[in-house]
């Protein structure tokens, strides 16, 4: 159980996908509707971990739905973890976005915002997200492209 982790010193980097669908219906399977709803273990739970864990300078980063970006920075103010980064995230360059990816910190600094789109509007990989991604892949899904060979 995450919430109980306690590592024998602060951590300079927490990074998580914490589940946050709340309002789709559950899988039957019990782990798998654990995996992706909020109940089990909500953004506001992981914000309260990087809290407790983290060094003076160290960084928690996370991603999220767009809808509970007011209730993340008032927790996080309360936490006193600062927003040092949000990325908002959409599926296609003019979509609205769906996701955010935050980074925070116990420092305060700039807070720098900007978007990603997932993918361009003719459907194909946006170079941003491609230039993002494609260090974890051998070659990138749903293209043709091998960028990367194995060393």
């Amino acid at each position: 159980d995450v919430t109980a982790y306690q590592p024998a010193e602060p951590v300079d980097l927490l990074v998580s996908n914490p589940p946050f669908f709340t309002e789709t219906l559950r899988a039957p399977d019990q782990r798998r509707a654990a995996a992706r709803h909020g109940d089990v273990l909500s953004p506001l739970t992981v914000i309260d971990l990087g809290a407790r864990v983290l060094s003076d300078d160290g960084l928690l980063a996370m991603i999220t739905d767009c809808r509970s970006r007011d209730d993340i920075l008032f927790h996080a103010a309360l936490r006193q973890l600062n927003p040092l980064r949000i990325t908002a995230v959409s599926s296609r360059a003019g979509k609205p976005p769906f996701r955010l990816l935050w980074l925070m910190g116990r420092h305060s600094g700039p807070l720098v915002t900007d978007t990603l789109a997932i993918r361009t509007a003719d459907n194909a990989w946006s170079p941003e997200y491609a230039d993002l991604v494609s260090p974890y892949y051998l070659r990138m899904p749903g293209t043709n492209d091998n960028k990367r060979t194995t060393e």
